[in-house]
């Protein structure tokens, strides 16, 4: 069976060839340990088992290499293989074992050794579902505890997720209210300041009119002021000019009254003429002192008016700079709120 040189190796796993050709126990537990599944594949043309190849190698060797450890190594691993029967000869691997026993003297004693290796084939398939049904209840107890386990994992995620959840929905509307409160500050700090810039504004244009008010009352004193001084200078004008005529009269009437000493005594009635003229002449200086008293008058109310506007624009600009003082400290309050 194993030396058929016409089947194609590709078809079989490392353990199948193993068992074929007389692999040792090590060689079968290595492959084994590499893949534990290849014990429970079949071959694709007889539908063998590992262990029947290893058996049918056994049984129809010409001599006698008979290694039962490997058979009972494959029933170990898997003893449920004895209940299995391969296509080719449609037996199980005991079956397949006593029938070759029978034909075969020169191998008696192995195939008794390989028979009574696979006798004990119930006892370990007995005990591989004794441990089956052990670890499946022992898989059964852990699992039940592990959905218990589970289930309160879950009840206290739950129990956790709603609180977190219910933390998340307070912050989340305290995030709300502080923010809606945050708006209405805004809003009233906004109003605050749009209230303020129309203040300033206001103040502003207050002082802007103010400024063209002064400026206008400058202008009227002003031109007052030079209407009235060149009124006063007219009169100052006109008294020089009454003045040197006077003086030109008063020049006139001592030469005549040089003239007249010398004719005193023929000219009475020119000398009464004279003190006459003199008389005016003092009537004329006292008009003309008189003129300049009004002058030095007229020139001190002008210096009271000039004192009186700069009171005036000195008293505006202090107001005006207190207002703004006050306007800036109130701004820079609200600024700071």
């Amino acid at each position: 069976f194993g030396h058929n040189s016409d089947f194609d190796k590709d078809l079989y796993l490392p353990l199948h060839l193993a068992c074929m050709y007389y692999a040792s126990t090590d060689v079968i537990s290595c492959l084994l340990e590499k893949h534990p599944i290849s014990i429970r594949v079949q071959t694709p043309l007889c539908h063998s088992l590992p262990l029947h190849l290893a058996v049918q190698t056994k049984c129809n060797a010409s001599v006698n290499n008979s290694n039962e450890d490997v058979i009972m190594t494959l029933l170990t691993h898997y003893p449920e293989a004895s209940l299995a029967k391969d296509s080719k000869t449609n037996q199980t691997a005991l079956e397949f074992a006593i029938a070759t026993s029978s034909g075969r003297a020169h191998n008696a004693t192995t195939n008794d050794s390989i028979i009574a290796t696979l006798r004990t084939a119930p006892l370990l398939l007995s005990a591989s579902k004794a441990t089956q049904s052990r670890l499946q209840c022992e898989h059964t107890i852990r699992l039940q505890g592990l959905q218990q386990a589970h289930g309160e994992y879950v009840r206290q995620l739950e129990h956790n997720h709603k609180l977190n959840l219910s933390n998340k929905i307070q912050a989340q509307v305290s995030l709300q209210n502080s923010l809606v409160e945050e708006k209405d500050r805004n809003i009233l700090l906004a109003e605050a300041l749009l209230k303020l810039k129309e203040d300033e504004r206001n103040w502003k244009a207050r002082e802007e009119n103010q400024r063209a008010y002064l400026q206008q009352l400058q202008d009227q004193h002003k031109k007052k002021l030079q209407t009235q001084e060149q009124e006063y200078q007219s009169m100052i004008d006109d008294a020089v000019k009454r003045v040197e005529n006077l003086q030109l009269q008063l020049h006139e009437a001592q030469h005549a009254h040089e003239q007249l000493e010398d004719l005193q005594s023929r000219y009475e009635e020119i000398e009464q003429d004279c003190k006459e003229t003199a008389a005016e002449i003092d009537n004329k200086n006292e008009l003309i002192e008189h003129l300049r008293e009004l002058l030095r008058t007229k020139e001190t109310q002008i210096q009271g008016l000039h004192h009186q506007l700069e009171k005036q624009e000195t008293a505006q600009l202090a107001i005006s700079r207190m207002e703004m003082k006050k306007m800036q400290q109130h701004s820079n309050h609200l600024q700071t709120a």
